[in-house]
């Protein structure tokens, strides 16, 4: 089940799908995911619409907190939306 959260308009599986679209547009800023991650760009073309990993690509924005702030920014919302959109998917830990 999708769930919205509030204060976004979207659901967090859209959010994600967002910021790997938005890592995806950097070079530089994907294949810097790609080298930490050890996925290449055929694992993220098949794992795309998976919540696990959207959920691992925005803990990647939350620890790479410029990343955060522009990808914010693009969507015109505050990134704590965007953290209540990573705890909204699996595999989330208070860590994250």
């Amino acid at each position: 089940m999708i769930r919205k959260i509030d204060g976004i308009s979207e659901e967090p599986q859209v959010i994600g799908l967002k910021a790997l679209a938005f890592l995806a547009n950097d070079e530089d800023n994907l294949n810097h995911f790609m080298a930490i991650t050890g996925l290449d760009l055929q694992d993220i073309k098949e794992r795309a619409d998976d919540p696990l990993m959207l959920g691992g690509i925005l803990d990647h924005f939350l620890h790479h907190e410029n990343l955060l702030m522009e990808f914010a920014t693009s969507l015109n919302c505050k990134p704590e939306l965007i953290v209540r959109a990573r705890y909204s998917l699996p595999g989330a830990t208070h860590d994250s």
